[in-house]
């Protein structure tokens, strides 16, 4: 976390964000979660949430609150499977300040037996292009015009997506933890999105499950090149703590 004032602000159950050029919120409620972006270096955005999510039930709200550079959304048991999800949002700076990273940390947890831990991810950016990798070791991209089909771990467990904007100079890349994808479907239009699930087995009575999906903002310009390295380090770093 390594600064002395977080990029945090709480508010009502989310807070507000400040990285380097980006301003976004963060919020929680019944009905999901989502990052809401609102501007980035001098140009205000709209219609742009990314790292969104929910379970197969409501989330019941019980504590939001900064922790470093963390913002932890505390959830109670819900639903059959009395599953407990806990949300960080972790934000950082990379690239000497050019690159402002949101990390979503998910941990669930259960008092059941046997339980599916579902959770079901989805970003959108208006006005965007679309384009998709499956694995890491080119920037060999395609572009996703309509719709990607689905998308699934037997055929590769590593799916970076990066949305850009050129006329904002703004790309947003994004990638599930190959440890933690189970499978998306991406849409090129009407707004471009990405949709996914997440955690790829079932959840034993008092064991927590972590996983991890990692969004990344950058300049447009050799946005490909950068997103490859950017997860090339996510692939490669331990699971963070969050207790």
């Amino acid at each position: 976390m390594g600064s002395a004032t977080s990029f945090w602000r709480t508010e009502r159950n989310g807070g507000i964000l400040a990285c380097g050029p980006l301003r976004a919120f963060a919020e929680c409620d019944p009905d999901g979660a989502r990052l809401v972006l609102t501007q980035w270096n001098d140009h205000k955005l709209r219609d742009i949430e990314v790292l969104g999510g929910i379970g197969h039930a409501r989330l019941k709200i019980a504590e939001t609150y900064v922790r470093g550079n963390d913002l932890v959304a505390d959830c109670a048991h819900a639903g059959e499977d009395r599953i407990a999800p806990q949300l960080y949002w972790r934000a950082t700076l990379a690239e000497k300040g050019q690159v402002a990273r949101v990390e979503l940390v998910l941990s669930v947890r259960t008092d059941l037996l046997d339980s599916a831990p579902i959770w079901t991810t989805n970003s959108f950016v208006t006005d965007s292009m679309l384009y998709h990798a499956n694995e890491l070791h080119s920037t060999r991209f395609s572009e996703i015009n309509k719709t990607s089909g689905k998308l699934n771990r037997d055929d590769s467990d590593v799916q970076l997506f990066v949305f850009r904007i050129p006329r904002i100079d703004l790309s947003y890349a994004e990638m599930i933890h190959p440890s933690d994808f189970v499978s998306a479907e991406a849409e090129g239009e009407n707004p471009p999105c990405v949709r996914a699930q997440l955690f790829p087995e079932r959840l034993e009575k008092g064991v927590i499950r972590r996983a991890r999906i990692c969004g990344w903002f950058m300049p447009a310009e050799n946005d490909l090149e950068t997103a490859v390295e950017l997860a090339k380090r996510f692939v490669d770093e331990p699971l963070p703590l969050t207790a």
